[in-house]
């Protein structure tokens, strides 16, 4: 990427290339196609993904090279998180185990496993955040188009669309062993809310969830 980039709202057309950076970045930052870890692409978008640009993408929002058209970035959330964590259950939940019991259980076991192992992770760590910090989001930036300002002014387009919804607080939750993106989020106001021992990659020593939090 050599030109310049606009952001604007997830369209339809988006999902694959929302799903490749997300592969691409899926290892705390890094691609997680050379480490051996979750090889099932499919269930990896189902359970990151998949939801938010089915039923929230009004709240979605991509970055795209002026110059050939191609998202180098992308920036997913919902305002209200309970809302969100009910209709996460409701409409996605059928749908990864349906991935997994078919297809994931035999044909990729290590990220089967891994979904296992997820599940309710993280949710009732971030709850007790909820009241201050309702809205979440997730950010990610193609490999080899960061340190573009993209980053910026995907959650800047983000945030404007909370203030513009009346909220107040939104939080997020990443790793210590991405570094890239713990000095991004502080330059950007968001706060260290809880931070806790992690298991979340099976055989990486040193993991810790790092919830972030940023009044708005």
């Amino acid at each position: 990427m050599s030109g310049g980039f606009h952001v604007r709202v997830y369209e339809s057309g988006d999902h694959g290339e929302v799903g490749e950076i997300l592969y691409a970045t899926g290892f705390y930052g890094e691609d997680l196609a050379v480490t051996g870890l979750f090889d099932d692409r499919r269930l990896f978008d189902l359970v990151n993904t998949e939801g938010y640009l089915r039923y929230l993408s009004e709240s979605s929002f991509v970055a795209v090279d002026d110059e050939n058209g191609r998202v180098v970035g992308y920036i997913l959330g919902a305002l209200d998180t309970p809302a969100w964590d009910a209709l996460f259950a409701r409409r996605m939940f059928w749908r990864i185990a349906l991935r997994g019991f078919l297809v994931s259980w035999w044909r990729y076991p290590e990220s089967f496993r891994h979904v296992l192992a997820w599940a309710g992770e993280l949710s009732d760590e971030a709850q007790r955040f909820y009241a201050e910090y309702p809205s979440h989001l997730h950010i990610n930036v193609r490999p080899g188009c960061q340190r573009r300002g993209i980053g910026d002014a995907l959650l800047r387009k983000y945030e404007e669309h909370l203030a513009a919804h009346g909220v107040q607080g939104v939080h997020l939750i990443t790793s210590n062993r991405n570094g890239k993106a713990l000095p991004f989020y502080a330059k950007h106001g968001f706060v260290v809310l809880k931070e806790k021992e992690s298991t979340h990659y099976r055989g990486v020593p040193g993991q810790k969830t790092v919830i972030f939090g940023k009044k708005l």
